[in-house]
């Protein structure tokens, strides 16, 4: 551990490299371990696929749990899709402010004209048009180009709106706001399916230790194994214990006739590195 250092001149901080190709896990508390993995996985299979070792000992661990929302295989993206981006893709099936998502994409009713059924709670959302699958071409407010949040109120659950996107009117209207310009939907049939979940498979979860971490365990290599391969795992959250905390005033370069005083506070970092110059005036080298 590399605790208050003095050194001369210009000083770098070395934290401990990351030499799996895969990016590292996250130590977020004495016990929480978070992890992106490659290769989606079931939560019964994430059971046992995970190992922990802290300086080649193994660490128990009481529960794997799955994070986020289930992944779910993308699609390509296509020049004439239209999509309704925003807070309520969760509530039919999708994943919010997906501009490619298939849980509230509009069918053109005529050249021009985009409809869309939906089936939604009570409560306040937002939304945008996407054109294409992406955001690179996107509507707001007024049907603005690149414009703000279309906001909506829906009083009561389980009420039906029909939304159109009119491209030549530029407009955006709703059976609830416009009900004399958007005819209100009789049933849902028209409204696409919901979305399921591939095989319920996640690409995140969280891994809770049987035994907490004392901050001593900062200094030690800890390591995770799944399929994909071995990776370091970095202290996060972790490091927000109080026992990390500096609460001295002197931190910096301290400079006196005599010399130059760094000092830094880095329980994470094992290494420092001093760099000197024979001039204050950098050349910049031009290749």
């Amino acid at each position: 551990m590399l605790g208050v250092a003095m050194l001369s001149l210009f000083l770098m901080i070395a934290s401990a490299s990351q030499e799996s190709p895969v990016p590292p896990a996250f130590l977020d508390s004495p016990t929480a371990i978070t992890v992106w993995i490659p290769a989606a996985m079931t939560p019964e299979e994430a059971q046992t696929a995970f190992t922990v070792s802290r300086s080649g000992e193994k660490l128990k661990l009481s529960s794997v749990k799955p994070l986020g929302s289930p992944w779910r295989p993308e699609r390509p993206a296509s020049p004439t899709r239209v999509v309704l981006p925003g807070s309520f893709q969760d509530e039919a099936g999708g994943h919010d402010w997906d501009p490619n998502g298939a849980s509230t994409e509009m069918t053109e009713v005529k050249e021009g004209v985009f409809e869309l059924v939906l089936r939604l709670p009570k409560g306040r959302y937002e939304y945008k048009i996407a054109v294409g699958g992406g955001w690179g071409e996107n509507y707001g407010a007024g049907f603005v180009r690149d414009g703000g949040n279309i906001s909506l109120d829906v009083p009561k659950d389980k009420t039906l709106i029909r939304f159109v996107a009119d491209f030549k009117a530029k407009t955006i209207k709703n059976s609830l706001e416009h009900p004399k310009d958007v005819t209100a939907p009789l049933d849902d049939s028209a409204a696409p399916k919901p979305l399921q979940p591939v095989e319920s498979k996640w690409s995140a979860f969280s891994l809770e230790l049987a035994a907490p971490l004392a901050p001593s365990a900062v200094e030690d290599r800890i390591t995770l194994t799944e399929p994909s391969g071995e990776r370091r795992v970095l202290p996060r959250g972790f490091l927000d214990q109080p026992a990390f905390y500096y609460h001295g005033d002197d931190l910096g370069a301290v400079w006196t006739p005599a010399s130059t005083t760094f000092k830094v506070w880095s329980p994470p970092s094992d290494k420092a590195e001093v760099l000197l110059y024979a001039s204050q005036t950098l050349s910049l080298i031009h290749i």
